[in-house]
């Protein structure tokens, strides 16, 4: 008979905790209008003609966004709200603060559905300003900024001297590169750094050798070049020749004309 009793016990133990685990379950659900956690994050619009646009959630319960909308042409009206409030129900969020403003976010699986209906010009949105559209999320990896190992550079100045690097290997904090730079003419002047070490802080990198050498590289992604700047002679450990210097700017090729340097 006791084991009936303990048995009964067990079973009404284990059906109290399940209990609890789904009203918990439920709580949170409720407390979230079934939104999950992970649709906090950063989005941007996907391909739009009209406008651009970019989207933050910073929580689910309660659920808070950020909201930015650019038209792309008409004088770039946008619209703009921060930490806006949105009331969450059966999946999505619903901010609707005025009769004429109304925007509904739903979170899926593959980024945020989002539909504006009336000009919410009450919240400060200009003329036909409208976010409506699918929202992916922007990714998370890690990025070595601006600085790429693979590509190599020619310089483009008209000096009589010919010069390139390419870079073969990029950390956080340091890029490895070859460079190579010949003089026109019988002198036969050259320098030669293969293997070299530069530090790298933002988008500028420094090699430094001896106490005579110093190449500091500037990267500018924007127009896929690079300035470099050479500081003493490099004669010491980097082995160049006499008056070669290598300062100058450099554009992005295809590696020919770093062929036989």
């Amino acid at each position: 008979m006791w084991k009936k009793l303990l048995g009964f016990a067990c079973v009404g133990l284990l059906a109290a905790c399940s209990g609890a685990d789904d009203q918990a379950a439920s709580s949170e659900a409720a407390a979230t209008g079934g939104i999950s956690p992970d649709a906090i994050g950063e989005y941007k619009l996907e391909d739009n003609d009209s406008f651009g646009a970019t989207l933050k959630i910073t929580s689910v319960s309660p659920f808070l966004f950020d909201l930015t909308v650019v038209r792309k042409s008409g004088g770039g009206a946008m619209g703009d709200l921060v930490q806006a409030m949105a009331r969450v129900s059966d999946g999505k969020a619903t901010y609707a603060p005025a009769a004429d403003c109304s925007i509904v976010l739903r979170p899926r699986a593959d980024g945020v559905e989002v539909r504006q209906a009336g000009s919410c010009d009450s919240e400060g949105f200009g003329a036909f300003v409208d976010g409506t559209g699918m929202y992916v999320k922007k990714t998370t990896a890690p990025e070595q900024g601006v600085i790429l190992a693979g590509q190599p550079y020619a310089r483009q100045n008209d000096d009589g001297l010919s010069a390139g690097f390419e870079i073969t290997a990029v950390t956080a904090t340091e890029m490895t590169f070859n460079l190579t730079a010949v003089a026109e003419g019988p002198s036969g002047r050259h320098g030669d750094i293969q293997g070299g070490r530069a530090k790298i802080d933002g988008r500028v990198a420094t090699y430094t050798a001896g106490s005579d050498c110093t190449i500091t590289f500037t990267f500018k992604p924007e127009s896929y070049d690079a300035d470099l700047v050479q500081e003493g002679p490099c004669s010491e450990e980097a082995g160049f020749g006499a008056f070669i210097d290598v300062t100058g700017n450099y554009a992005q090729t295809e590696g020919d004309e770093l062929e036989g340097g």
